[in-house]
C-alpha cells in the first residue's frame, strides 16, 4: 500500500499528525470540549500511554523511538495557547505544575503559555510517576490498554466512577499505538 499511497498523492502520516489525530478522538471519548488546554494535556497523557505500550511491547528496546516519538508529540502542541490554570482539575493539580516554571518567570495560574511551555509543565511534572505505573499495569482483560485509557480518564476528569466510553477509550490507545508504530516505517 505504501508505493500506491504514494502514486496517488497520499502523504504518509506522522506521528505528529497522529498526535494531532486522536487527542481530538480522546477528548470526544471524554466527552471534553476541545480546546488548547484540553488538547495539550490529553496529547502529553497520551505520550505517556505510548511510552508505556512501546516499553512493554519491546521490552525496553525502543528507546530511541519512544524519544522521537516524544519530540514528535511535542511537535503537534506548539502552536497551542493556554492559561496554566486550565491545565489543571484543581488547586493541587495546578501547584505542581506551576511549580515546573521557573520562580523568576513570575509564572500565575492566569498566565497565558504557548503549547511548548505547557508541554514541559506538564510533562516533566508527571512523566517519572505516570509513564512508569502504566507500564506496570499489564495484566487483566483489556491489558495493557485499559489502565492507560483510566490514567488519561483521571487526569482529565478527576477520579471517581469510570465513564461508559471506557471501551472507546481503550480503542483510541489501541488504533493509536498501530498507528504510532506504522508512522516510523
Amino acid at each position: 500500500m505504501g508505493i500506491f499511497s504514494n502514486l496517488f498523492g497520499q502523504k504518509k502520516s506522522t506521528n505528529t499528525d497522529v498526535f494531532s489525530k486522536y487527542a481530538v478522538r480522546a477528548l470526544k471519548s471524554l466527552d471534553m470540549p476541545i480546546n488548547d488546554a484540553n488538547k495539550l494535556k490529553v496529547t502529553v497523557y497520551l505520550c505517556f500511554a505510548q511510552m508505556a505500550l512501546l516499553h512493554l511491547i519491546a521490552k525496553g528496546a525502543a528507546n530511541v523511538f519512544i524519544d522521537k516519538m516524544v519530540e514528535d508529540a511535542k511537535d503537534s502542541i506548539l502552536d497551542l495557547q493556554m492559561k496554566v490554570k486550565d491545565l489543571a482539575k484543581n488547586n493541587d493539580e495546578l501547584n505542581r505544575i506551576l511549580s515546573d516554571f521557573p520562580e523568576e518567570a513570575g509564572v500565575t495560574g492566569d498566565t497565558t503559555v504557548n503549547g511548548l511551555a505547557a508541554w514541559d509543565a506538564v510533562y516533566l511534572t508527571y512523566v517519572e510517576e505516570v509513564v512508569p505505573e502504566m507500564a506496570s499495569r499489564p495484566t487483566g482483560p483489556m491489558a495493557p490498554y485499559a489502565y492507560p485509557a483510566i490514567k488519561i480518564q483521571e487526569a482529565m476528569q478527576g477520579t471517581g466512577p469510570s465513564s461508559d466510553k471506557l471501551m472507546e477509550r481503550v480503542q483510541v490507545i489501541t488504533e493509536m499505538t498501530g498507528e504510532v508504530i506504522k508512522a516510523f516505517r
